[in-house]
């Protein structure tokens, strides 16, 4: 599993040496749009991919195998070519519709399986948000650590932390949730 991720240089949000300490289980990253959800995401999903980071240095305990998904890019809505009957279904399905078709692919995930996921809530309806948390919660249960950039507060009040990437620190859900009623400070 993944105990810590350190920067090793700034990094569009990020600064050098900015470290984040992950848990056992559910990690959501939460934040506003530009906090650097997706930019770490990213750097994760080289894991999946064999590759390394040059902007992340990453602790990790244990082998693990990495599953990943961006929801925005790895659907097969987009895709250029079609090799499935699913395929050419999905080109007539709603987002939400292929953001769940895509959830329910997910391979069985178990103890040293790391499942990293880009915004999986998008576009889903609050019934398909409260099955998002009812799966996330499952592969906790079977072992996995879930590293997930999410912003449905549906998802977001399922879990009793989260890692804010605007605050730069695990924090209750419930504070998260409240720190968004505020108005966003503008930058000078």
């Amino acid at each position: 599993m993944i105990k810590t991720i350190t920067f090793i240089s700034d990094f569009r949000t990020f600064k050098n040496k900015e470290t984040y300490t992950l848990q056992p289980g559910v990690n959501l990253l939460v934040g506003d749009q530009g906090s650097g959800k997706s930019s770490l995401i990213s750097e994760l999903r080289k894991l999946s991919e064999g590759n390394k980071s040059s902007h992340i240095k990453i602790d990790v305990v244990g082998p693990v195998k990495v599953f990943s998904m961006d929801f925005e890019k790895d659907t097969p809505r987009s895709a250029s070519h079609i090799e499935s009957m699913e395929q050419v279904l999905t080109k007539f399905a709603s987002h939400g519709e292929v953001n769940n078709l895509m959830l329910r692919s997910m391979p069985a995930v178990g103890k040293n399986v790391i499942v990293i996921l880009d915004e999986p809530d998008t576009a889903l309806s609050i019934r398909s948000c409260i099955a998002l948390v009812d799966q996330l919660k499952k592969a906790e249960q079977a072992g996995a650590q879930i590293i997930c950039a999410v912003h449905n507060p549906v998802v977001i009040e399922a879990f009793d932390s989260v890692v804010s990437l605007e605050h730069k620190k695990i924090m209750s859900s419930k504070d998260f949730i409240k720190s968004q009623q505020k108005p966003r400070k503008k930058s000078k």
